[in-house]
């Protein structure tokens, strides 16, 4: 925008005109002045009305060009949030900024994307909390555009957005990219999963080289005579390979060793949709697949992993039926009615059936069915071992008419927290955290009881102890416990023995001691136990039981034992 618009030039014209009428009528009044006052006292007179004429006639200017470009601003705000307002048809986010960054106008694309009707003129820095001040400063910075990606988490799921700002013009442009984000991470994933592939190809080769040279030398070993040195060299042989087979052996553990940081994702249900479309598009075009897809919590699996269950359990479905049929595909969060009711333990249940087209019958039992029994079998193997591993569960059983009913409950994996002891931070835990069991060994106090009241306003599952003895007890009982809060001078001079005691009682749970010199303390013991101060507020101790419960999450093993009850075909 211009500093003066055309309307302060014809302002300004007025202006001239008001002047000179102005000036004509001073001049009439001085010569009115002249003749009935003193002299002594006209030149006085006719400087204070000259004074006050060109006084008001520039204050007058002044505000009526400050009116002028103020209601020429307001105007241009107007019409472009009528634009913006306007722009329907677009499937991403434009919302007007002024210049301190607060949104004017918005499309019904980025009130759909953000949740909100945008009222009231709020701050960039309100609706994207993660933005930092420097960052609000890129955008709106007047030399030129700029691109920044930040996420939201909504529901429980993180959702990234891509902004690009036109200052000059006043414009934001909101893009949802968390399907794109996902979906090079399943890339990703894919390409890791294809050198895996690549690479067990490789050592099977290397290990049909091997027994080809075993199986060689140990054909002809009888037929050579005792002690001779043909037989000495098919030993050496044989003893040679059996070292290389060893050794590559050493290396595939290696690479089979668990990474150290476990890949949540906390966007399931994109991959899920992701799955159905790949089922549909790979099964004939008579199949119908009914998907209820809803957003979970943070799952404690792979993207690529969650698509794996969907595929394999959806071409289960598919192969219990002798022709194309229907497959329900659901996804949610735990619910008390069946067969949705895995427990508050778990962040999500799906549930995926199969049932005939309309006027088709049953399956029946035949040889082919049960050679797909068979293969079935081994697949569920390795899904029940995969979804175990990570603390989930996968129950399978049939309807009375034999077709296959598949439940899998999701396990909780870590939400992406806000930095410091902030209100978001604590709202992104609170859901993650209520369906928690924590055991508070503190001494009797206004520390302990502040403690206690924050985790009951949370909903967890608050158990006391008043000494390290009833503390140990209640560890080593079940039902396990999901975290443990111990002050460290209630374990007095074995403080160190007793926190190590308690690591291998309970080792799911994670353990905050609360110590007076938490940044001195042992780093053999840190690696198992996260410290906080004595003092600490009660939501420092919350965010710190978190992430104690990610480090348990990352040392404890997979629990073979876990057993899987039956459930029943709904209906």
């Amino acid at each position: 925008m211009k500093f003066l618009p055309r309307e302060a030039w014809r302002y300004a014209v007025l202006l001239i005109v008001l002047l000179a009428i102005a000036s004509v009528t001073v001049r009439e009044i001085l010569g009115f002045l002249r003749h009935h006052i003193a002299s002594q006292h006209f030149q006085v007179a006719a400087i204070l009305i000259a004074s006050l004429t060109m006084g008001f006639m520039l204050i007058a200017g002044a505000f009526g060009l400050w009116a002028i470009r103020f209601s020429a601003e307001a105007e241009s705000r107007r019409r472009i949030g009528l634009l913006v307002g306007g722009m329907g048809y677009l499937s991403d986010g434009l919302v007007a900024i002024d210049q301190r960054g607060r949104v004017t106008a918005s499309n019904p694309a980025a009130q759909r994307l953000l949740a909100s009707d945008l009222g009231n003129e709020p701050a960039l820095g309100r609706i994207f909390p993660n933005l930092s001040q420097a960052e609000i400063a890129r955008l709106l910075d007047r030399r030129g555009p700029s691109e920044i990606e930040c996420s939201i988490v909504r529901n429980d799921a993180s959702r990234v957005f891509r902004l690009r700002s036109q200052p000059s013009a006043g414009f934001l442009l909101i893009s949802d990219i968390t399907s794109a984000t996902a979906q090079i991470a399943h890339n990703r994933q894919l390409a890791r999963l294809q050198l895996i592939g690549q690479i067990a190809r490789g050592v099977a080769h290397d290990f049909n080289n091997l027994l080809c040279v075993i199986s060689g030398h140990a054909s002809v070993l009888s037929h050579l005579p005792p002690g001779s040195l043909e037989m000495r060299c098919s030993i050496d042989q044989i003893l040679k390979a059996t070292e290389r087979g060893v050794s590559l052996a050493d290396h595939l553990l290696d690479l089979a060793q668990p990474s150290v940081t476990p890949p949540f994702t906390d966007v399931a249900h994109e991959f899920v949709h992701l799955a159905v479309r790949t089922l549909s598009d790979s099964l004939p075009d008579r199949w119908k697949i009914a998907a209820s897809i809803e957003p979970i919590s943070t799952v404690a699996l792979t993207g690529l992993q969650i698509e794996q269950i969907v595929l394999n359990l959806g071409y289960l479905c598919a192969d219990a039926l002798p022709e194309p049929g229907n497959i329900s595909i659901t996804l949610t969060r735990p619910r008390p009615d069946r067969p949705f009711n895995v427990g508050n333990q778990f962040a999500g249940v799906m549930i995926l059936t199969a049932t005939p087209a309309t006027g088709s019958s049953a399956p029946q039992e035949t040889s082919e069915a049960q050679d797909v029994a068979r293969e079935s079998g081994v697949i569920l193997s390795v899904l029940r071992s995969m979804i175990q591993e990570a603390h989930g569960s996968l129950d399978s059983t049939k309807s009375p008419e034999g077709l296959p009913f598949y439940r899998v409950a999701l396990p909780f994996g870590n939400l992406p927290l806000v930095p410091g002891n902030s209100k978001q931070a604590i709202l992104d835990v609170a859901p993650y955290v209520a369906r928690w069991s924590v055991l508070v060994a503190v001494p009797a106090g206004h520390q302990g009881a502040q403690i206690e009241k924050r985790l009951s306003e949370l909903s967890v599952r608050v158990e006391r102890a008043d000494n390290a003895v009833s503390a140990l007890a209640r560890i080593g009982r079940a039902p396990p416990l999901d975290g443990v809060i111990v002050a460290k001078n209630l374990l007095r001079n074995e403080s160190e023995s007793l926190l190590r005691a308690m690591v291998k009682l309970c080792p799911s749970a994670g353990i905050v001691a609360l110590s007076a010199t938490p940044q001195n303390e042992r780093s053999a013991l840190a690696f198992d136990i996260v410290f906080a101060g004595l003092n600490a507020d009660p939501n420092s101790i919350l965010l710190a039981l978190v992430e104690a419960k990610a480090a348990a999450g990352r040392r404890r093993p997979p629990n073979p034992d876990i057993s899987h009850g039956s459930v029943k075909y709904p209906g």
